[in-house]
Order: C-alpha cells, then structure tokens, then sequence
C-alpha cells in the first residue's frame, strides 16, 4: 500500500503531502485522496521559496527544495511538425495514468490515440499550453523575463530565479527530448510526458522527456499534492454570526417574520 506523509503547512498554500514508494500511476491516486490535486510548477516554486525562509534562508534543510517531483502540468510531443514541443497545464497522462505507466513500463511512449492537438489546444484557456520554440538553458538571474518560465512559474518566477541563484544555480535546463527531435519524429502519433521539477541541489531542472517508471529507476519518483483547506479555511468553518447578519439575510429570502422564533428558540442570545 501506498504511504502518503504530510510534508509541511505553507502559509498562502496549504498542506503538502507527498508519496515515493509506488509507481506514478499508484502513487498518484493516493496522494489525491489527501489532496486537492497535484502541486503545480508555480505552487511548488512558491512553497520552496517560503520554506527555505522558514529553515532561515537554508534550501538543503527544506525538503521541498531537497527533493524533486512530479507536478500537474504536462508534456506533449507532436511529430513531423514545426512546433512539436508543448507543455500543459493539464496533463494528458493525468487522464489515464494506468496506460501511461504500461507504455513506459515497456519502455515505449505513451501514444495519444484519436487525438487531434489543433482541436485540443482550441479547446483549452490561453494559458493553458505553451509552444516551445527553443528548450535552451535559462539563466537565473532572467527568470522574471523569460516567457518560458512566466508561463511555468507565474508571479513566482522572479523570486524562485533568486531562490535559485541563492543556491548556486546559474541556470535551469530544460529537458525535452533536447538534441534528440528524431525520436519524436519516429513516433506514429502525438504523446504525452508528465513534468518534472529537479530538486535545487539537482538545479532544479524541468524534465518533460521523463519515463513513467522514473522511480524503479533512480527511486526517487515523488509525487506531491496540495490540500488547500489552511488555517484561515479552518476559522471560517466555525465562524458565528451577529443577530444583525442573521437578519440581513432572513430579510433578503423575505424570511423575516422567522426571526423572533428562532431567537426565542436560541434563549435570546445576541
């Protein structure tokens, strides 16, 4: 059976909680019983950045930062075409994970069947994929400017670059089929990848070329999610209200006249 911990409480996020004992497929389904879904690139760089402040600006005694994983974005490879490297927001490994790992398993691409890409991309937000034109190396110190990792970081790009360059890392690769574009184009269909991000102490590399079976490899194939019920969540659950707010709002559902029953009923209580 798969064993899911509790990494840690971020403030702003939530609770993290990973798995690195199973197979992806496996490991995936029982993080998100705990979870709300998988962290994604820019919750993961903000959760790096508060708990290396946390640990007094040390990322090796942050595990979040110590230890890479796999997140909710994705990659898509696309054959004979141009721009045949994209990433996703929603990963398409997500959809069926038991396929995935058996194609990976057997040491094949996970081939997307009946797949059509200009009808998926068509159908997902603006910011919902991103075309690679070029997976060259990125300085650190541009995180804020480059579009490829604006799109992967969001509004923490510019500070996890520093977070980076803090730890010695002059620059972040990225991993996609790099040099090797005739793989992709051997491949009889578009397939997909899940997204990695390397740990700071492995320069915190992004990795879309990444087998499934990552873990029977290096053992190491951690999957995180995030459960976004916080402290703050947690108050307003119990949260009372004024006989002023409960009026309010009986007079809006013109529910008025209920007011003096149900006060008689609480004792008069204000």
């Amino acid at each position: 059976m798969s064993n899911v911990q509790k990494e840690t409480y971020v403030e702003g996020l939530g609770t993290i909680y990973f798995c690195n004992d199973s197979a992806f497929d496996t490991a995936l389904k029982a993080v998100l019983k705990k979870s709300d879904e998988l962290i994604s690139f820019r919750d993961l760089a903000y959760a790096r950045i508060q708990d290396a402040e946390a640990h007094g600006g040390n990322w090796k005694e942050s595990s979040l930062c110590a230890k890479g994983s796999y997140v909710k974005e994705g990659s898509l490879f696309v054959p004979i075409v141009s721009n045949k490297k994209i990433w996703l927001r929603e990963s398409l490994v997500l959809k069926n994970p038991s396929d995935a790992f058996k194609a990976h398993i057997g040491n094949k691409e996970y081939l997307l069947k009946r797949f059509n890409v200009e009808s998926h991309l068509e159908k997902v937000s603006k910011d919902g994929y991103f075309i690679l034109t070029g997976s060259s190396a990125v300085p650190t110190n541009r995180f804020g400017e480059d579009a490829r990792m604006v799109w992967a970081f969001g509004d923490q790009a510019k500070e996890y670059g520093k977070l980076l360059q803090d730890a010695k890392v002059s620059q972040v690769g990225i991993y996609m089929h790099t040099g090797n574009d005739a793989h992709i184009y051997n491949q009889s269909r578009p397939f997909a990848n899940q997204l990695w991000l390397r740990s700071l102490g492995d320069y915190s590399g992004i990795m879309g070329d990444v087998s499934l079976n990552f873990r029977n490899i290096y053992n190491s194939s951690t999957v995180r999610g995030v459960q976004r019920i916080g402290e703050d969540d947690a108050k307003k659950s119990v949260e009372t209200y004024s006989r002023k707010d409960i009026s309010s709002a009986l007079e809006d559902l013109k529910l008025s006249g209920l007011e003096e029953s149900i006060f008689e009923k609480l004792g008069g209580r204000k």
